[in-house]
């Protein structure tokens, strides 16, 4: 994700639209959530065996909110260029990033 983001990002500094860099960042991007959003999402209702329909529920709701705060800030700035989407894909998917760091205090995996 973040090498699409930054693809993307580094094709808006040329002269002009880039399809291909929105094409090929837009794949990389893409192919990126597509591996990433199915093993998080059976990773995060796995804790919940007796639970996983509430917590598929509630995952996929936080998830919606995620996807339309996303547009609510892409909404309020300015679209002169690929320059804007570019970095606010960047941004979101440094976000993603940071918090898929495992922390020093987090809860031992069921089992271990």
């Amino acid at each position: 994700m973040l090498l699409g983001a930054s693809t993307v990002l580094a094709s808006g500094f040329e002269p002009g639209l880039s399809v291909a860099g929105l094409v090929l960042g837009g794949s990389f991007y893409f192919a990126g959530a597509g591996l990433l959003f199915p093993v998080a999402t059976s990773r995060a209702v796995s804790p919940f065996p007796q639970h996983s329909g509430t917590a598929g529920a509630l995952l996929g709701g936080s998830s919606n909110l995620g996807g339309g705060i996303f547009l609510l800030v892409q909404g309020a700035l300015p679209q002169m260029n690929q320059l804007v989407l570019g970095g606010l894909l960047l941004a979101f998917a440094g976000l993603v990033a940071w918090l898929l760091i495992p922390s020093s205090n987090a809860l031992p995996e069921p089992g271990v």
